[in-house]
């Protein structure tokens, strides 16, 4: 059981550290500029997909990830202080 429960957390710390990495993206995303020209002047570039389009989708995937790890670690942790309960019941029957 406890082998179950620090892989779950393990799991969850690896899914924190991917979160941090789509917030940056959105924020880079966010930063850039949503029309630009290139240095030469012969192109005009439009990232209004990028506004438009992924940034909903990045957010999305980030409130969806953030929800499941929330939802798994309260349930580590009740399973968690559930087994320290049993734990200590049969360690006061010895």
């Amino acid at each position: 059981m406890c082998y179950d429960i620090l892989l779950c957390l393990e799991f969850c710390n690896y899914l924190q550290c991917k979160l941090s990495e789509l917030r940056q993206w959105s924020e880079q995303i966010r930063s850039c500029e949503p029309t630009f020209v290139t240095s030469n002047g012969l192109f005009a570039v439009t990232c209004s997909y990028f506004h438009h389009s992924v940034l909903p989708e990045l957010d999305y995937i980030c409130q969806c990830t953030s929800e499941f790890v929330a939802v798994q670690s309260v349930a580590e942790a009740q399973h968690l202080g559930s087994e320290l309960q049993r734990f200590i019941q049969v360690s006061m029957l010895l």
